[in-house]
């Protein structure tokens, strides 16, 4: 509820006026768990609703206010927590807890972390850790006051990057350099993360546009109907993500070009937020290309991405050409090889590779995962074709 943050939200409810929803979300919860899928709850503390009782209470204790008395607003929604204040602080830590051990909720995404502060981020860490070990936490880094991501790198949290989200979009129309890619392919860990898991890896999420309106060709950012560059830079954008050491994040219906028809802030519009499952069928190709890449990424081969320890020195090789977008990521150990490669130019690119390569299994391009992966040597240099991706492995 967004006005108590110990509740569940009445208006999912079946029996709203008889409290239904405590049960029916522990049935839920427990109902994920049976199939094999954690539940992490998107938990917004930065703010809540005007006229809450906390508002009644004591709205000078509990939320930031300016010399005038006025709200401050840096969450952009009109009433920023006061996160420092020891009961505020208290308050949020307990109802926290309260989901985990009421609900067994695996984890929680922190919206606008910033202006929850370091400081108190890490009493909740230490107060959820000590609940359950293995939980879940993810922050939102920003406010329109500032950015902690740096800051978060001696914690557990992980944290939505955000200059991935940017980057990719320009990278996958020719807009950007090698150097670039090379960066978020290796897991952001000059800047943002200490360990692999610390960067959530996303190009569209529930904000602003989505990910087909973001990067169409059609005019007024409109993909309803995405012309044929716009299913192939998707393509290239979803191999991308996946290959990314870190965690990928997938926005619902992306996998199967959903639009909003260009609308950029679709917040109480239902009808532009509702998922439009009939375009699985008229996108089909990209929606088993998204399928193949998920499941490569949990098979064993897959298993070189998913990494609590950054690759070994040696381990982890990037080839590409300076002032040049093609790029080749070479990554083994235990015997284990993965290659993959990606050109996003106009043009075919030679991508000189200084070692010896074993005989691999091409496993996919830009259109397709191979039923029946074709084993070969990539030749020396790797040839490229325009706008393409390929992926090998041993």
């Amino acid at each position: 509820m967004p006005c108590n943050l110990f509740a569940p939200s009445s208006c999912y409810a079946i029996k709203p006026k008889e409290g239904s929803q405590v049960e029916e979300f522990r049935e839920l919860v427990y109902a994920f768990h049976k199939q094999g899928f954690a539940v992490i709850l998107d938990v917004v503390l930065n703010h809540q609703g005007i006229h809450t009782p906390l508002h009644a209470i004591d709205k000078g204790y509990y939320f930031e206010m300016d010399a005038s008395m006025q709200l401050l607003n840096w969450s952009g929604c009109g009433n920023d927590i006061r996160a420092n204040a020891p009961m505020t602080r208290r308050l949020l830590i307990d109802s926290l807890l309260h989901w985990v051990r009421e609900y067994d909720v695996d984890g929680f995404r922190f919206d606008l972390a910033e202006l929850l502060g370091i400081p108190t981020l890490h009493e909740i860490e230490a107060a959820l850790k000590e609940m359950k070990p293995d939980i879940h936490l993810i922050a939102e880094p920003w406010s329109f006051r500032g950015h902690i991501a740096k800051n978060l790198r001696g914690t557990q949290f992980s944290s939505w990057n955000d200059d991935y989200r940017e980057f990719i979009p320009k990278y996958i129309r020719g807009h950007e350099q090698s150097q670039g890619l090379a960066y978020f392919l290796t897991g952001s860990k000059d800047y943002r993360a200490a360990f692999p898991a610390q960067t959530v890896n996303y190009i569209a999420s529930h904000d602003d546009h989505c990910w087909i309106d973001k990067i169409t060709e059609n005019p007024g950012n409109n993909g309803n109907q995405p012309t044929e560059a716009d299913i192939l830079h998707t393509h290239l954008a979803i191999a991308i993500l996946n290959c990314s050491i870190g965690i990928p994040m997938l926005a619902a219906g992306m996998d199967f070009l959903q639009s909003k028809q260009g609308v950029k802030n679709t917040y109480l519009q239902g009808n532009l937020n509702m998922l439009d499952y009939s375009r699985e069928k008229t996108y089909a190709e990209t929606a088993q290309y998204t399928r193949d890449w998920i499941a490569f990424r949990l098979s064993k081969d897959g298993q070189l991405l998913r990494r609590k320890e950054f690759p070994p020195e040696g381990t982890l090789h990037i080839y590409h050409q300076e002032q040049n977008s093609p790029l080749a990521m070479h990554l083994h150990e235990g015997g284990k090889h993965l290659l993959f490669a990606i050109n996003p130019s106009a043009g075919a690119s030679r991508l000189p590779v200084p070692i010896e390569l074993p005989q691999m299994n091409l496993r996919a391009d830009e259109r397709q995962f191979f039923k029946t992966p074709r084993k070969e040597k990539p030749g020396l240099p790797i040839v490229i074709p325009p706008r393409s991706v390929r992926l090998w492995t041993v």
